[in-house]
């Protein structure tokens, strides 16, 4: 299946759209597709790649023409920006909502992988030789997301080496990520990676602390498990009365108790997966 194209794009014509299609207009005017009242200019298109790590020592003449090869995508929830097995076309970078990635086992049962918000970046994969897409790309709500093509891009970065210098580190950065979560899950268990993921948005000595929990189904991927387990979860920890939640908001009236808790449930743990293994 086709990328779905929805709005206007910077400059450029994607190859399945014809010039004269209607949807492809200059990037400083309004989307008509966009929600009411939202407007995607040029300018804030630049501010974006600017505050990103690729693109943050780049002159204006260099975020100029990152600009100039960029497509804009519109999608409504449920939209599918790409599908598993589509030819690579480059890498998006997500403006606005959420991007859920979903790979397909043999019965064609789909699994989140994983996710990416506003000003977050995907699919640089394609940067060294991804032929086809291993997942499939769909918006978990209204999303706005930008493509740079990959072909163009590899012309512009040969013109200017200091973007392919941040775009490999980028890439690392994201290797090294992608290692942590990895060894995360091998090493701890489903509550500890629940309570490692609170501890870490607990602003520095903070006594007493709320936190946002987005959407709980892509929690629960970010954390390796199920929706149900994340809700049993939580439902203990207001149990215990470290917590209390209303809709996304989880709040926590003692910081000190959760990190207590947090401690003892990681010592319990290590405890028990370092039992000595009696002999036959």
């Amino acid at each position: 299946m086709k990328p779905i194209i929805k709005g206007p794009q910077i400059s450029g014509t994607p190859a399945q759209l014809p010039t004269n299609d209607s949807r492809v207009r200059p990037i400083a005017r309004k989307l008509s597709s966009i929600a009411p009242q939202t407007v995607i200019e040029e300018a804030s298109i630049k501010s974006t790649l600017q505050d990103m790590f690729m693109f943050r020592d780049c002159s204006a003449e260099e975020i100029n023409r990152v600009t100039s090869i960029a497509q804009i995508y519109t999608l409504q929830k449920g939209d599918t920006l790409f599908q598993q097995g589509d030819p690579a076309q480059g890498f998006y970078i997500v403006l606005q909502g959420i991007i859920l990635l979903y790979s397909t086992n043999i019965g064609g049962k789909e699994q989140v992988s994983c996710s990416f918000r506003e000003n977050e970046i995907f699919g640089e994969d394609t940067l060294h030789g991804m032929e086809n897409l291993p997942l499939t790309a769909r918006a978990f709500v209204y999303s706005v997301v930008i493509l740079i093509p990959r072909n163009s891009f590899l012309q512009l970065i040969a013109l200017h080496p200091r973007i392919a210098l941040n775009a490999v580190t980028a890439m690392a950065r994201r290797l090294d990520k992608l290692t942590e979560q990895i060894a995360e899950l091998k090493i701890h268990d489903v509550e500890e990676r629940l309570l490692i993921w609170i501890a870490r948005r607990i602003p520095s000595e903070a006594v007493a602390a709320s936190i946002n929990l987005g959407i709980k189904r892509i929690l629960a991927t970010e954390i390796g498990t199920s929706s149900e387990t994340l809700s049993r979860l939580l439902a203990r920890l207001k149990k215990k009365g470290l917590v209390t939640i209303k809709g996304r908001l989880l709040s926590m009236p003692s910081c000190q108790a959760f990190m207590d808790y947090l401690h003892q449930t990681a010592t319990r743990h290590h405890a028990v997966t370092n039992l000595p293994v009696e002999n036959e």
